[in-house]
């Protein structure tokens, strides 16, 4: 910063004559200067939207895996360039999830998961992916492949707390990934019911405020016993006028969800009571439209 003083104000203020004026004020710049150069060096510039973060281990890193979702940010070869099949473009995001020793990977068509460890070198280990079998385009069937091939062998593994928590994965031929985390909703809104949805192939017309006129989801809950089997008569259909967190619906498609359904303590005006979240897809298939 350049503090300037000019002639008309100094004498306005009752200054000597021109010759003691040049001196006095070469004096007041010398003393300026000296306060500008300490008031940097005292408090230094922190770029606009910067956050702090730093590398935590052991139980901490553990709770903040299990209390986030960590979505794909980037990913990255040795020479900085973007990995395009774990980049697949207009699809949802490749979203990782940590409960107890399990990791949970939502890929770019199938959902997969594994056992995994953390080892003394802050290495992740994960046993053999299993998977669910969906048939979807090439290419992101090409990332369910990619993802799965990635963690064949130990990745290095960093996570950096803050304010936005970050996790980093390397592999041994130096390919990056970066996920940003965001926190679960256990985490905000405690323990969820589980439940299981039918979603019909069709959007229904929304007939109840704050949705008039909008396009719902058309959902019956099913029922199974312990043994996975379906287990008394199905509920009623109707519209759901929530979305399904991490679900994308595509028209003449039928599917059944398993779904975490969260409670809202207090919904803040706007806001809806009920908050679902797909867990897993248990069956998905196309419907032949009638003509």
């Amino acid at each position: 910063a350049l503090v300037t003083i000019s002639a008309d104000s100094w004498f306005a203020l009752g200054s000597p004559r021109p010759v003691s004026f040049i001196h006095s004020l070469s004096r007041v710049m010398v003393v300026v200067s000296a306060l500008l150069v300490a008031a940097c060096a005292q408090t230094p510039e922190v770029p606009s939207g910067s956050t702090t973060r730093k590398p935590v281990s052991g139980t901490n890193r553990l709770q903040i895996l299990e209390s986030h979702n960590w979505r794909l940010q980037s990913a990255v070869d040795l020479h900085n360039q973007r990995i395009a099949t774990l980049s697949p473009q207009d699809v949802p995001p490749i979203v990782f999830g940590f409960g107890g020793d399990r990791i949970n990977i939502q890929g770019g068509c199938n959902q997969m998961g594994g056992r995994y460890r953390i080892t003394a070198a802050s290495q992740i280990e994960v046993d053999q992916i299993v998977s669910t079998r969906m048939a979807c385009k090439p290419e992101l069937m090409q990332t369910d492949a990619a993802l799965s091939n990635l963690f064949a062998k130990p990745l290095q593994i960093e996570v950096l707390d803050g304010a936005s928590p970050q996790l980093r994965l390397v592999s041994a031929s130096n390919e990056t990934l970066v996920f940003a985390g965001s926190l679960t909703r256990e985490a905000q809104f405690g323990a969820p019911t589980v439940i299981f949805l039918e979603v019909a192939p069709e959007h229904i017309a929304c007939n109840r405020a704050p949705a008039v006129g909008a396009r719902c989801l058309q959902v019956r809950q099913l029922y199974f016993d312990e043994k996975g089997l379906p287990a008394g008569k199905p509920g009623e259909w109707q519209a759901l006028y929530e979305d399904i967190e991490g679900f994308r619906h595509a028209e003449g498609e039928r599917n059944v969800l398993r779904v975490k359904r969260f409670n809202r303590a207090q919904p803040q005006t706007g806001t809806v009571g009920t908050v679902y979240v797909l867990d897993l897809i248990v069956e998905s298939g196309s419907v032949n439209r009638r003509q």
